[in-house]
């Protein structure tokens, strides 16, 4: 596995993190005490072949020219948590792809709020293989969500369940502010305030 552990980081020309496994099934966590990430590209950038993605107890993370979080792998479940906030200032706050992993988004946003400023503040596809599950601020509350797409996007299939809950906070988007679609058998539950 891979531990990237952090305080203050900034790429001036590039990614604030960058990180790539690609040995199957290989772990890849970036995490803190607190700090910042900046990164002139992505804050985050992340691809792992079916291994556990986490990134946790940040103060933020920011992209300036292109996504908060970038955050792929291939069957593997994607966990983020505890982060202040997340800004994509040329894209998604968080984008996340897992390829029929689980998705968990929790605790962000709470100083900050997650925005997107040319993407969606919060984008998970989980579909492939039998479907991922989504959870979106169903265990921990997230802040506010903005996006210039879509508030929050969460896309499923096969037995993949989405749970979103923004109780806590609100959330707008240029198009939709939810977009919850799952494509198989699974069920959509969304909480708003």
């Amino acid at each position: 596995p891979t531990t990237i552990t952090v305080n203050d980081v900034t790429g001036l020309a590039s990614e604030g993190i960058r990180a790539r496994n690609n040995a199957a099934d290989t772990a890849i966590t970036v995490q803190g005490s607190s700090g910042d990430v900046v990164g002139a590209t992505d804050g985050i950038y992340l691809r792992s072949v079916g291994g556990v993605i986490t990134v946790q107890r940040l103060d933020s993370v920011t992209g300036q020219a292109g996504d908060g979080l970038d955050l792929a792998s291939l069957g593997g479940a994607i966990t983020v948590s505890d982060i202040g906030a997340i800004t994509g200032e040329g894209g998604f706050g968080i984008l996340a792809l897992s390829e029929g992993g689980t998705t968990s988004i929790q605790g962000v946003g709470l100083v900050g709020g997650i925005s997107g400023t040319s993407g969606s503040g919060i984008s998970v596809d989980a579909r492939g293989g039998s479907g991922g599950d989504i959870d979106i601020g169903g265990t921990t509350a997230i802040g506010d969500v903005t996006g210039s797409d879509d508030g929050i996007l969460a896309l499923s299939d096969g037995s993949g369940s989405i749970l979103i809950d923004t109780s806590a906070g609100s959330v707008s988007g240029g198009n939709e502010g939810v977009d919850a679609r799952a494509y198989g058998t699974g069920s959509v539950s969304i909480t708003t305030a």
